[in-house]
């Protein structure tokens, strides 16, 4: 990289290098959410779930369901990414996504960070304007997941989640204002590069990018609805989903690794009560998808980046640095 991106680079390099403590606290975070689920849920008993259940199904589940969210996850963002103000086609979003899953198999937001690189080396763009697009990128997926949120807190009558039914509409409200905001488009937001492709985008662009990852989205909630039943979780359609949503949120905070822990204690506490195995069959579902997940992400992104080393080679270029 030259130029803004060199500077970037250095100033990244030199925060971690003054605070090393930063890359250990989403491992003790997670080490310690998991320690006290497996205080509360004993081992054997989620061992013996897995083995009483024959929960084998759950490999071409989450396997074939992990291709399929990527091919879906591939075309979001390259109509995500037009949309905001890089055109790129589908071909192309899908090997920089694939090439980021190996960052996104160690953390949401590294993979989220991958992209603005890739995504600098691909089309040359300043880094500020690509940062700006790929969390307007991500900005869309937490719409959708709000939205669905909603849904299910409208879908559901359990007693709980009805006394949250009003702060659905604060969502509906804050929709609305963001809506507001982008036909508004006030100056100072347009001249911030990172709202500006937000603003240039107008609303039909943003409600075009919403609409691009609503599928990616019902696939993932039908995989952890299969999986969930596979291990005999059954909650009411609405429960499902507002309870899904919630975990959903919790393991993309850039808190732990891949919401190791963070996701199995979230799980536990949201959806045991549906569980005819209790806890156990809670963090059965929940670490069995989280490592079938993991696995076949990192499978994706290794094959992604050994092709585009090997392009890059035969071409006479430098092979990609992991490290940039």
């Amino acid at each position: 990289m030259t130029g803004s991106g060199e500077g970037t680079k250095r100033q990244t390099e030199g925060g971690r290098e003054g605070r090393p403590w930063t890359r250990f606290v989403p491992w003790v975070i997670g080490l310690v959410c998991l320690a006290y689920v497996f205080y509360v849920v004993p081992l054997a008993d989620v061992w013996r779930i897995l083995v009483v259940r024959r929960l084998w199904g759950l490999i071409p589940l989450v396997f074939g369901g992990v291709v399929v969210l990527f091919i879906l996850d591939g075309f979001a963002l390259k109509v995500n990414m037009s949309a905001f103000g890089v055109p790129v086609s589908f071909r192309d979003a899908l090997r920089i996504r694939g090439q980021s899953y190996a960052l996104a198999a160690v953390n949401y937001n590294a993979g989220q960070g991958g992209l603005v690189v890739l995504f600098r080396r691909e089309t040359g763009r300043d880094v500020v304007e690509l940062t700006g697009a790929v969390l307007s990128v991500m900005g869309v997926q937490f719409v959708v997941l709000a939205g669905a949120l909603v849904v299910g807190l409208v879908l559901s009558d359990t007693g709980a989640l009805l006394v949250l039914r009003p702060y659905a509409w604060t969502v509906v409200l804050g929709f609305l204002v963001y809506l507001v905001a982008v036909w508004w488009s006030p100056g100072f937001l347009r001249r911030w590069r990172l709202t500006k492709p937000v603003m240039e985008a107008r609303v039909m662009g943003n409600l075009a990018a919403i609409a691009s990852r609503l599928p990616h989205t019902a696939a993932l909630f039908a995989i952890h609805w299969a999986a969930i039943s596979m291990v005999g979780i059954h909650p009411p359609a609405g429960d499902a989903i507002v309870r899904l949503s919630a975990i959903f949120f919790v393991v993309a905070l850039p808190i732990s690794i891949q919401g190791l822990g963070t996701g199995q204690a979230t799980a536990v506490a949201l959806l045991a009560p549906y569980a005819t195995g209790g806890g156990p069959a809670v963090v059965a579902y929940s670490l069995s998808v989280w490592a079938l997940g993991l696995l076949s992400q990192v499978l994706i992104g290794a094959g992604f980046l050994a092709r585009a080393t090997v392009t890059r080679s035969g071409n006479g270029s430098p092979p990609v640095e992991s490290g940039s």
